[in-house]
């Protein structure tokens, strides 16, 4: 609730009670009610009400001072916040941008990436890029790769035998290991 408001009258005639009780006591000719003095009640009524009137304006310069602190801290506050909101906004687009460098380097990456698996395909189907990568080929791949050269050789030194003495056993064992030459350079080749 509100605090209680103070009683006026009973101020004033208190304070005009004192300040008659020392007037009687500086001087004793002072009427003992000042009511009855006309012209002294006149000039104090006169003094209250400059005194009032200077309160008021007091009150007035308070009440201007203050609403223009309230005004000047609203301000500061509004700038505040559309400092803050432009920092976000600011902030924001920073995302947006980096969010779209991210995603263009991803689509970079990821083209380069099946480029690379593309080539690597490319490569792996070359049978000399296998050969080179034999080591890693495995045992199978290993010795079928062996095989292949193996029987490739025999089979030609076969085939040049034919010339001499006994063509048709030559001619049968160079066909025979002619194709497991190519047995073993199909399984190199396709698995």
């Amino acid at each position: 609730g509100e605090p209680p408001k103070p009683d006026m009258e009973k101020f004033m005639e208190q304070a005009v009670s004192e300040a008659l009780e020392e007037a009687r006591q500086q001087s004793p000719d002072v009427p003992a009610s000042i009511r009855d003095d006309e012209e002294l009640m006149k000039e104090i009524n006169e003094i209250f009400d400059k005194a009032n009137d200077k309160l008021m304006e007091s009150v007035k310069e308070l009440k201007a001072e203050q609403d223009s602190y309230v005004q000047k801290e609203s301000e500061d506050r509004a700038d505040i916040f559309k400092e803050s909101e432009q920092r976000l906004a600011d902030a924001q687009e920073s995302v947006s941008r980096l969010m779209g460098t991210v995603s263009k380097e991803t689509s970079e990456v990821e083209r380069a990436l099946a480029d690379l698996e593309k080539e690597r395909s490319k490569l792996d189907s070359n049978p000399l890029s296998k050969i080179a990568d034999l080591k890693e080929q495995g045992i199978v791949k290993q010795a079928s790769f062996v095989g292949l050269v193996l029987f490739s050789l025999r089979s030609v030194t076969e085939i040049l035998q034919m010339a001499g003495p006994n063509p048709e056993a030559h001619a049968t064992a160079a066909a025979i290991q002619g194709v497991i030459a190519l047995a073993c350079g199909a399984y190199f080749l396709l698995f």
